[in-house]
């Protein structure tokens, strides 16, 4: 009888600490399947970041040459929870002897610093013909003017162009800074080419033809000369098809990107992989604004 009773406490003990055992193997495998969970989210996270759905406000131009406060305006609209419109920027937009044609001195022209202000007409002449980049009728404008916009409104912003590039950052580093800030919820307005290589045209893609050919590659520069503020005569050469938009999202890392998502004020949303990324935004000098969140 003592020996029966003997077996079935030791049956029992052994059943408890199998019990045990199972218990502290299912635990585990529950914790590393919660923990793998969470990886592969940080990992997705990661990999995939797109704004589109948080941005209500992306709109299309409403004028020939308007992209630049047409991005900015669809960006203030993001952070002030509040429509902004194209209409109110152009109001407090620098502008460079706004609505006045190009003059011509000896085969050279003479225009204007779209560093400091928009360059001729935004949307039609006076006689009602579409201004042109190509015909120097109308040029846009670069970052600075731009940035006082947002300034305007009390945002804490940077720039960055290759003219920022030294041996201790380039533009792979200035890829790589602006995606960080982009993760970060910060927003980014960027400058670059237009045309793109025919291999990656996506939907509504702009198809550039110049002389009857395909002009994506071409150099398609346009120059002029104009005074600074200290009335010395400066030689500028801009891009025909020279273009503004904003970052949406990216494809897998930060340090690593595979595809750019972005926001084009006349062709609606594209991805880009790097490369052609890289290609388009050099057209430009790589020229960014950082625009932080308040």
């Amino acid at each position: 009888m003592k020996n029966g009773v003997n077996i079935f406490i030791l049956v029992i003990t052994i059943i408890l600490v199998s019990s045990q055992v199972n218990s502290v193997v299912r635990e585990n495998k529950i914790k590393k399947y919660f923990y793998i969970e969470k990886i592969n989210k940080n990992q997705c996270i990661q990999n995939w970041i797109n704004k589109s759905y948080n941005i209500k406000e992306k709109n299309i131009q409403k004028r020939a040459l308007s992209c630049e406060i047409s991005a900015a305006a669809d960006i203030l609209s993001f952070f002030e929870w509040k429509k902004i419109t194209e209409d109110l920027l152009l109001n407090k937009l620098d502008k460079s002897e706004y609505r006045k044609l190009p003059i011509t001195e000896k085969n050279w022209k003479k225009w204007w610093n779209p560093e400091e202000g928009f360059v001729w007409y935004i949307n039609k002449l006076p006689n009602w013909e579409k201004a042109r980049q190509r015909k120097m009728t109308g040029y846009w404008v670069l970052e600075k003017p731009i940035e006082n916009i947002f300034k305007n409104y009390w945002y804490k912003t940077q720039i960055i162009n290759e003219f920022d590039y030294n041996k201790n950052f380039n533009k792979k580093d200035h890829l790589e800074l602006i995606l960080q800030e982009f993760k970060n919820w910060n927003m980014i307005q960027l400058w670059w080419d237009i045309c793109t290589d025919p291999k990656y045209y996506s939907n509504k893609e702009h198809i550039c033809f110049y002389n009857w050919k395909l002009s994506w590659n071409q150099d398609r520069k346009i120059s002029w000369e104009y005074k600074d503020k200290n009335w010395n005569i400066v030689k500028y050469n801009g891009l025909n098809w020279e273009h503004a938009f904003y970052l949406l999202g990216f494809k897998w890392t930060v340090k690593n990107p595979t595809d750019l998502i972005v926001w084009d004020t006349a062709t609606w949303e594209h991805t880009y992989p790097v490369k052609e990324w890289f290609r388009k935004w050099w057209k430009m000098q790589y020229r960014s604004i950082i625009i932080y969140k308040k």
